[in-house]
């Protein structure tokens, strides 16, 4: 019951919140960090809009901070974060290899040594992914994202419990969108996410 209430909440939160970084905003890239381990561990792995970018306190305001209000007000136990959060990061970013991908990868395997392996994962890419520049479809983001799950799927941060991945749809840009770096096709390509 309480991995369905978590569910919810994350979705819940996600589905609440994913406007909040519209238009895109330039923000300072602060390092990643490890909260105190406890119970319930949460790696959080997205874009601006999981980082917090724009918000006047990202630590307090940016959906996981938020997420881990819900989850502990819903139920009852503490929950530690993980926020890796990169404002500008596509799915092909978070790959296996790349800087930000081992982050994600030791952040998970700390939660999971200190606490016995409850950790789940939340991921929301690609909004950055639907830039022109990049020249992909939905189709392709897909992929990209599915691959990222199946990499999460085999790192050893489980212990004896089953992967645990809330996949989030990135939020619609809108046809209204104005923003140069994203492109005139981003709009068309977010809704077929």
């Amino acid at each position: 019951m309480k991995k369905i209430t978590l569910f919810i909440s994350l979705w819940v939160f996600f589905a609440l919140t994913a406007f909040a970084d519209l238009p895109f905003r330039n923000h300072r890239y602060d390092a990643f960090k490890v909260l105190p381990i406890t119970q319930n561990d949460i790696v959080f792995i997205g874009n601006s809009i999981t980082y917090g970018a724009g918000l006047s306190s990202p630590d307090t305001q940016a959906p996981p901070a938020v997420c881990r209000t819900l989850v502990e007000n819903a139920t009852g136990v503490t929950t530690s974060l993980y926020n890796g959060g990169h404002s500008g990061i596509t799915t092909l970013g978070f790959m296996p290899g790349r800087d930000d991908f081992s982050r994600v990868v030791s952040a998970a395997k700390a939660l999971q040594r200190n606490n016995g392996g409850n950790v789940y994962f939340s991921i929301m890419l690609g909004t950055n992914d639907t830039k022109d520049r990049f020249s992909v479809n939905a189709a392709c983001i897909a992929l990209g994202m599915e691959r990222l799950v199946r990499k999460c799927m085999s790192v050893d941060c489980w212990g004896p419990h089953a992967p645990n991945i809330l996949i989030i749809a990135p939020p619609h840009l809108g046809q209204e969108l104005n923003d140069p770096c994203m492109g005139t096709h981003c709009a068309e390509k977010s809704r077929e996410l």
